[in-house]
């Protein structure tokens, strides 16, 4: 007689183990492709944000160039005019009548000789005008229409502490 061999499966007990066995290639799939695909959705995420702001910048480079624009919004703050060119005057003497957002290498604005130096003198005569807070707040708010900037600081950097010391409102 001749001898049978026969190769019998072990009965699965349908355990943790024999899911990891039999599904091993699945398994390191998803260890190693998890990552990699929430990486790629949250970079997804962050280009999205980041081409809104730079939209953002655009269209108020392009509101900011048109002289149309720029008047509906500064009329927006306040219709008197007297405000409007001290605001103007104010970013021109501080050489910051630029729109520029941030202050990067790459944004090409200290290539402008007007925005090298700054007149003390005439600041300092535009800002003697103001003599309360309100008109404080509403030439910075029209200067920062102008140029995407904060007044306060620009009068702190830019101005001498002679003519500094002499305007209380700025200090």
């Amino acid at each position: 007689m001749r001898t049978q061999f026969r190769n019998s499966l072990k009965p699965s007990s349908g355990g943790f183990l024999d899911i990891v066995e039999r599904y091993w290639l699945v398994l390191l799939g998803l260890i190693i492709g998890y990552p990699i695909i929430m990486r790629y959705f949250k970079d997804a995420s962050t280009k999205d944000i980041i081409n809104n702001q730079e939209e953002e910048t655009k269209i108020l480079v392009a509101n900011n160039n048109n002289p149309i624009t720029q008047l509906q919004e500064l009329n927006k703050i306040t219709s008197n005019p007297f405000y409007h060119n001290v605001a103007r005057n104010l970013a021109v003497d501080l050489g910051t009548n630029i729109l520029t957002k941030e202050k990067t290498f790459w944004d090409f604005a200290w290539l402008n000789p007007k925005g090298w130096t700054e007149n003390d003198a005439k600041i300092y005569a535009q800002l003697k005008i103001l003599t309360n807070a309100g008109q404080v707040k509403t030439v910075t708010q029209c200067y920062y229409v102008l140029t995407r900037r904060n007044l306060m600081d620009d009068v702190k950097e830019y101005l001498d502490s002679s003519e500094l010391n002499k305007l209380p409102l700025f200090k």
